[in-house]
């Protein structure tokens, strides 16, 4: 599945705001203390380079772990990152 991100934050209006999606996750991902560091540093470079990533099913459930559990991130816009892997189809 790709998971494109290369889209902003929208503020509770709606209104785009100057952070990328692919940003936040990618500042999520190269913060986060995982048992896969080399895959979610690839995944971070990717979202800075592409703002996209290929991943799997099980990737989907393992980044959206990561995203409930950051705690530097407010949840708008860990709600947006969600709501964007959910719509992939599996």
């Amino acid at each position: 599945m790709k998971l494109n991100l290369n889209d902003n934050l929208l503020d509770l209006r709606g209104i785009p705001q100057d952070k990328l999606l692919c940003e936040i996750l990618a500042d999520i991902l190269a913060t986060s203390s995982t048992d896969r560091p080399a895959q979610t540093m690839a995944w971070a470079y990717d979202l800075i380079k592409n703002g996209e990533i290929e991943i799997s099913k099980d990737d989907k459930k393992f980044i959206i772990g990561l995203i409930i559990n950051n705690q530097m991130f407010v949840d708008l816009a860990k709600a947006q990152l969600i709501d964007e892997l959910e719509k992939l189809s599996d």
